[in-house]
């Protein structure tokens, strides 16, 4: 598969002066005392787009704190969640697990604390179709593949509302419902990133989606009509600390040791809860600085001048830029970090489609350094 070639012509012929509106410096000047127009002019190629709408407040300051993997109660969780008679735990690789099932409904809650650990995945699955033909779970964005074999198609939430109230519940009300089980089970400050409403007739088309490509790839189809009794909240929620959210995000370049970003997606339907997977949360523990935080004009123009070193330039899109807590470790010790994440995508060609490739970068808040991985502690 090729990818089509963006040349670069002389940085000269390629700068423009991006200028921040007013009404932006009036608010970055009112809220945080900053005066942007005391700032370099922000310079781009025109190659790179900033889309984004940066953010006018921000702390000004952040702190580092020390962090471990949130330990979960077997016993609270289960009292908080567990509908089962069912006590008898199973020992996996990622943790322990308990199991309840009948003919109708499979109940399972994992305490996470093996190889994959901070948090816990519970589901009361009543053996109907999975929504995962017709619907993507984790926050983020669709990788190449997804794109390239043909099946992002019924994974495409922009299908689906994120405002408004499904008939059973109001949004807000099972949110917190969720918020609060998990809060009983040990779980610290979380903040509602996304929601996104999962009625009948939309998951009916994605369902019509999935039977084709399952058609494609000569796999039996799936028989089932999605009906109102069916339909569903997806909720993404992040943990949050001094107002500032954890990185949900793959951000670090190249390989890995360890995941350290937070995982966190539940189901909510006309029954109650349908599932939960809540990972790689942190028990918060001593501050270690508190730091002056760098703007999101100065995390951009970071990026920039990483991107002027490429020696062909790609068409490239930055469009978010937020503030969030990243997870750093070293020597078995784990840090929460503040770093300004720049989510970006570029068109690529390949012999089958031209496809968006997302990619996602986090400066440091204090430095601004681009940060490479987990140990990149700069």
């Amino acid at each position: 598969m090729g990818k089509s070639n963006f040349y670069a012509r002389r940085k000269g012929s390629l700068r423009r002066t991006v200028l921040l509106c007013g009404a932006l410096s009036f608010l970055l000047t009112a809220c945080t005392g900053r005066n942007p127009s005391q700032e370099e002019p922000l310079v781009l190629p025109d190659s790179l787009k900033l889309t984004a709408e940066l953010p006018g407040e921000y702390p000004d300051q952040a702190k580092t704190y020390t962090v471990d993997w949130l330990e979960v109660e077997e016993e609270t969780a289960v009292q908080a969640l567990f509908k089962g008679e069912t006590r008898e735990w199973t020992q996996w690789a990622v943790g322990r697990q308990l199991l309840s099932e009948d003919e109708e409904v499979c109940e399972s809650l994992l305490i996470y604390d093996g190889v994959v650990e901070g948090g816990l995945s519970y589901s009361y699955d009543t053996k109907d179709f999975s929504l995962g033909g017709v619907a993507s779970y984790y926050p983020g964005y669709p990788d190449t593949m997804e794109q390239l074999n043909g099946y992002y198609g019924y994974h495409d939430m922009q299908d689906y509302a994120t405002e408004g109230d499904l008939s059973f519940k109001g949004q807000s009300e099972a949110s917190e419902e969720i918020e609060e089980l998990l809060y009983a089970c040990g779980f610290p400050q979380l903040q509602l990133q996304q929601a996104y409403l999962l009625d009948a007739k939309t998951m009916n088309e994605h369902l019509a989606l999935y039977n084709e490509y399952r058609t494609q790839i000569q796999e039996s189809r799936e028989e089932y009509e999605f009906t109102q009794e069916d339909e569903c909240y997806l909720f993404h929620h992040r943990q949050v600390l001094d107002g500032i959210p954890f990185a949900n995000l793959i951000w670090t370049k190249g390989t890995r040791d360890m995941s350290t970003e937070t995982v966190m997606y539940s189901l909510y339907g006309k029954n109650g809860i349908l599932q939960i997977e809540a990972r790689q949360f942190y028990e918060i523990q001593e501050p270690l600085s508190a730091d002056a935080v760098i703007s999101p004009e100065e995390a951009v123009a970071a990026y920039v001048e990483e991107y002027t070193k490429a020696l062909q330039f790609e068409e490239t899109e930055i469009f978010a830029v937020e503030l969030n807590y990243i997870v750093m470790y070293d020597e078995g010790a784990m840090y929460a970090k503040p770093a300004w994440i720049l989510s970006s995508k570029r068109k690529t060609q390949y012999e089958e489609a031209t496809v968006d490739e997302y990619g996602v970068t986090a400066v440091s808040a204090v430095t601004g350094i681009l940060i490479q991985n987990g140990t990149d502690l700069r």
